[in-house]
């Protein structure tokens, strides 16, 4: 399975035309954003992202930026029960929800000297 900009939409909880045309344009980022990712953090050839994972990673990674894109100023505006207005501010890294999900097959390691063996620490 590969995240469709419907996937993208239902997520985000959005319709109509103007959105869709978000929906295409953050996939495609978030389809660089989390292939680049793993393509330099993966910890192990032999042992790739599953697919599944790889789906989720770019759709929570799109919605994310679906709602940045929507939010004026970073700050996403709602109701709560009482309808009282809440405002949250919407995180500016866009991998952020998504290296937790892929942490048992990549990691950040920082600086990396090239004399120091990390395999054997």
């Amino acid at each position: 399975m590969t995240v469709s900009v419907d996937d993208v939409l239902e997520a985000a909880g959005a319709a109509g035309e103007a959105d869709t045309a978000i929906a295409t344009s953050v996939l495609a980022e978030a389809e660089s954003h989390v292939g680049t990712y793993i393509e330099r953090n993966l910890l192990s050839a032999d042992e790739p992202v599953p697919d599944e994972l790889n789906d989720a990673a770019v759709l929570r990674c799109a919605t994310d930026l679906f709602a940045r894109r929507k939010a004026p100023f970073g700050q996403q505006v709602s109701t709560d029960a009482n309808g009282t207005l809440v405002t949250t501010r919407l995180g500016a890294d866009p991998l952020g929800g998504v290296r937790p999900m892929l942490r048992a097959y990549c990691m950040e390691i920082g600086f990396a000297f090239p004399d120091i063996d990390y395999t054997a620490l």
